[in-house]
């Protein structure tokens, strides 16, 4: 006995599967994007435009499992595309930030006003990095000074790639919050 076939999604269907999954899929990328409405609707329009492109390849048995699988590697897309945008933006976007800039480029500031002495730079730098252990420090300088990857930090600690992945990131997020108490934001691209 032959297996029964399949049948591709008809343009008909195509209606009645937006009809029937998108408050599913919009719930879901909701939860994923951690209850951002913005991104689950970016999220889902995806889902939707590329079930569009590619509807006469699915078969209908499938369909669910298929947009669900979609919407959770286009949030990990939505996710890696904020990231980038936001570490090439950085303050630039937000107006009261002294970074701000009407073009989104760096602006052109007075150095007065805008750098502290480099004497003040370096020591309050000093002082944040002398705040970390020795395994911290360590750690900064691999990731940050001589750039090693996560791999690479992983194969020279003899640790998981998650766990290398993990103290860079507890780092990252000693050092913010370090910066932020020295009232000296400008340190923030000067360390990480």
């Amino acid at each position: 006995m032959r297996p029964e076939k399949k049948e591709p999604i008809s343009d008909l269907d195509l209606n009645d599967i937006i009809d029937d999954y998108y408050d599913s899929i919009w719930s879901y990328s909701l939860f994923l994007s951690g209850h951002n409405p913005d991104a689950a609707e970016e999220i889902t329009q995806e889902v939707f435009l590329c079930l569009i492109e590619k509807w006469h390849v699915i078969k209908k048995e499938n369909v669910g499992g298929w947009l669900f699988g979609v919407a959770r590697r286009k949030f990990y897309e939505y996710i890696k595309a904020e990231k980038k945008e936001k570490k090439h933006l950085l303050y630039y976007d937000d107006p009261d930030s002294p970074f701000f800039s009407d073009k989104n480029e760096a602006a052109i500031f007075d150095d007065e006003y805008f750098c502290p002495d480099e004497s003040v730079i370096d020591e309050a730098k000093k002082k944040i990095l002398d705040s970390l252990s020795d395994d911290e420090r360590n750690m900064f300088n691999q990731y940050f000074e001589k750039k090693m990857t996560y791999n690479e930090i992983m194969k020279e600690l003899g640790i998981t790639y998650y766990s290398a992945k993990m103290r860079v990131f507890r780092l990252r997020k000693k050092i913010i919050n370090a910066v932020k108490s020295t009232d000296l934001s400008v340190l923030l691209f000067m360390l990480i």
